[in-house]
């Protein structure tokens, strides 16, 4: 549909809505939470070369995640923290509907292999990133998701960079 000048504003806008409803039905949208960096980071390159539409949602965009040419990032959404998660609500997406919901944000779980060494804080937090978290964003984009979208939440124990994945299993240091 094309736009004239001559067009009324009301006319101007309900076109410029309807160019948009049938653009977004024709891409894919896809929302990545916890995109600033590995596997979040990929993931937005991912879909975003496969021609998704995609929503990089993070507390800090690197700068390598504003340089992929998304279609939307969004900073300032801690998934510890209901009022950023909230305004996730009022996302514009152009009058479509999320297809793909990844929830990829989380840290490591603060458990040790001593029962005498355990930091409750840095469970309570984890516990609070990695369960609560997905949770939260789950229920706040409920209701745009539509019938066939896509929930996938990356349930892994994070490590930290160079720990020995076999270490625990051995009881010591890994050779």
């Amino acid at each position: 549909m094309l736009l004239t000048s001559s067009s009324s504003p009301l006319q101007h806008e309900t076109q410029t809505t309807n160019v948009m409803k049938s653009m977004s039905a024709a891409f894919a949208i896809s929302i990545v939470i916890g995109s600033n960096r590995g596997i979040g980071l990929e993931l937005c390159k991912q879909l975003h070369a496969r021609g998704d539409c995609v929503v990089g949602v993070c507390r800090k965009a690197s700068d390598e995640l504003k340089g992929l040419g998304l279609w939307k990032v969004v900073e300032g959404v801690d998934v510890t923290k209901d009022e950023q998660v909230r305004s996730l609500a009022t996302l514009d997406l152009g009058g479509g509907a999320v297809d793909s919901l990844f929830l990829n944000a989380g840290i490591g779980d603060g458990i040790e292999d001593s029962l005498g060494n355990l930091d409750y804080a840095q469970i309570m937090r984890s516990f609070d990133v990695n369960a609560c978290g997905p949770l939260r964003c789950v229920q706040t984009l409920l209701p745009r998701l539509k019938k066939g979208s896509k929930v996938i939440e990356s349930a892994r124990r994070r490590r930290r960079r160079g720990e020995n994945v076999n270490e625990k299993k051995r009881g010591g240091k890994g050779k």
